[in-house]
């Protein structure tokens, strides 16, 4: 009996510590840095999942399964990447279920809502806060209005009249043209000679021939 209470000790020790590592090896599913999950997501845009198994990222091939809604949707199958990560781009609304296979077995899941941000409005001022007859009336901005008075001269004044300058156009006159005449040259008869010259010429002859005359005579 001695001899079976001594290996029943080690055999119940040695159970104790696998089941304590195969608890702390359990994977977990968080949020792309590594943080909790969001409370919600919007519709049409990628979600990206990390999966970790002891606070460090799996390896690349993990199964991770999505299905939106949660319980009647359709399972979409992916894997994570090198960096233990998967993606998935949720196309409707509602609660969208995460699930990490071990085989066919569910090791992690998660839930995240899906939801549609153009369905959220802002509600107008002076409707009531909440849904039914209990929510607060916020009653409508009432605008505030200034009066500007404008002054008013003191009695006996002479108004002061600012003479206003006003542009005048100046238009260019082109100059008028002028009508040049232009000269003609007339022309002038050519020069024959000089009448002097021939004067003398005519009487040196005469005086020479009269000359001539007188001395036969002699």
């Amino acid at each position: 009996m001695n001899r079976i209470h001594k290996l029943a000790i080690p055999v119940l020790l040695l159970m104790m510590c696998a089941a304590l590592s195969c608890a702390s090896a359990q994977p977990a599913i968080k949020a792309e840095d590594g943080g909790s999950l969001p409370g919600s997501i919007d519709i049409g845009k990628t979600f990206t999942v990390l999966v970790t198994e002891d606070g460090s990222p799996v390896g690349a091939g993990t199964s991770v399964t999505f299905r939106l809604p949660y319980d009647t949707g359709d399972p979409v199958l992916r894997s994570t990447d090198d960096d233990g990560k998967v993606r998935y781009k949720p196309l409707v609304t509602g609660t969208l279920g995460i699930r990490v296979l071990d085989g066919t077995v569910t090791v992690a899941e998660a839930t995240v809502a899906v939801t549609d941000i153009t369905s959220k409005t802002t509600q107008p001022s002076g409707s009531p806060s909440g849904s039914g007859s209990g929510g607060d009336y916020l009653p409508p901005a009432t605008p505030t209005v200034t009066a500007t008075v404008a002054p008013t001269a003191p009695p006996g004044a002479t108004p002061k009249v600012t003479p206003v300058a006003t542009p005048v156009e100046m238009v260019e006159t082109p100059p008028a043209e002028v009508e040049v005449e232009t000269p003609t040259a007339t022309p002038k008869p050519p020069k024959t000679g000089v009448p002097g010259f021939t004067s003398v010429f005519a009487i040196a002859g005469l005086l020479a021939a009269l000359y001539l005359v007188l001395q036969r005579r002699e």
